[in-house]
């Protein structure tokens, strides 16, 4: 009587597991750069807030100022910017991100005293997060799902007039 042969890597009926790695290779680093592609439009989405919300701190520290500005013009006695001299500043202090995207709005705020909030928002989209988002639309559409809804990002500041 033979002892019986104990073959590693095989299966009892004699076929091997040899093409098993040659199937799961693909489907692992699909997976990895759907993750890392997700991963950067969320820093994209971070990256776009900060702009933002530094436009927004900016634009209500220019509303809120009294000093003369020589370079205004025509000349005025008004002290303080017109609300669409703010809104334009906001618009360039968001740079990069294009001007035209950037809606501004200014509310009088008299919660700490007599100020201004300044609202800034954008809808997302173009680079990493709109080829996410395309693409999961197109998946989307596939199985006759809803399409996600645009991510609108805000970002409110408050200053007191001086």
């Amino acid at each position: 009587m033979t002892p019986p042969t104990i073959r590693f890597g095989a299966r009892e009926d004699g076929r091997g597991e040899q093409g098993a790695a040659l199937v799961e290779l693909p489907l692992a680093v699909v997976a990895l750069c759907v993750l890392a592609l997700c991963v950067t439009a969320l820093g994209q989405l971070f990256v776009d807030y900060h702009h933002l919300s530094g436009a927004a701190r900016a634009a209500a520290r220019y509303a809120t100022k009294s000093d003369y500005d020589p370079a205004r013009s025509p000349a005025s006695s008004s002290r303080r910017p017109t609300n669409a001299e703010v809104a334009a500043f906001a618009q360039h202090a968001a740079a990069p991100l294009p001007a035209a995207e950037v809606g501004v709005s200014l509310t009088p705020d008299s919660v700490a005293g007599p100020g201004v909030t300044v609202h800034v928002s954008r809808t997302a989209g173009g680079g990493a997060y709109g080829l996410v988002t395309g693409t999961a639309n197109r998946l989307l559409g596939l199985v006759g799902a809803e399409r996600l809804p645009p991510v609108t990002l805000h970002a409110d500041a408050t200053a007191i007039y001086e």
